[in-house]
């Protein structure tokens, strides 16, 4: 299971959703660690 599920759709937008249901989607360094580099990754992957 991954942390956070991404998709991007034929727009060009990314959803990025928290899946921690266990944790009630909290976020912890880990999930702010992987936000982090998603975020950085989708910035240097523009259309």
């Amino acid at each position: 299971m991954n942390l956070i599920e991404q998709h991007l759709d034929d727009d060009g937008i990314l959803t990025l959703t928290l899946n921690r249901p266990d944790k009630l989607n909290a976020l912890s360094t880990e999930a702010l660690q992987a936000l982090s580099e998603l975020f950085i990754s989708a910035k240097d992957n523009k259309k």
